[in-house]
């Protein structure tokens, strides 16, 4: 057998056994972690499921489950109980924290608080009806 077709082949099988090696390793390399929801499946958790289809996470080097909260259930004691890695909590994160539990603020998805006053508007105001001050 000619010399090249040998060196061929062998080139060619190292280089099947290199690729599929490293197919395998980054396969096996995903970290698998899971992200308590603090509610359950609903559009504000929107993004988080957004990333997992469109393989964000897997990128990463992620293999996240996205686990919704069940009634009574803290998304917080979750993480600390080590059932989970994430968590989407709310404000009393931070009590917990001065309460020395193990957590932290990872990000701040609103940077204010969706909470909002609404009213009617008033066309003609009445004598008896005050205006609300320093709201």
């Amino acid at each position: 057998m000619n010399r090249s077709i040998i060196l061929l082949r062998t080139i060619l099988c190292v280089g099947v056994v290199l690729y599929v090696f490293c197919t395998l390793s980054s396969a096996s390399a995903m970290e698998k972690v899971t992200l308590q929801l603090k509610w359950v499946h609903q559009f504000q958790f929107a993004g988080y499921y957004a990333a997992l289809q469109q393989g964000y996470y897997r990128d990463a080097g992620l293999d996240v489950s996205i686990v919704p909260a069940t009634p009574g259930s803290d998304p917080a004691l979750a993480v600390i109980d080590g059932k989970a890695e994430y968590g989407v909590g709310t404000s009393s994160l931070l009590i917990q924290r001065n309460a020395g539990k193990p957590v932290v603020i990872l990000a701040v998805i609103f940077q204010h608080s969706p909470y909002i006053l609404l009213t009617k508007e008033v066309r003609q105001r009445r004598a008896s009806i005050p205006l609300p001050v320093n709201v």
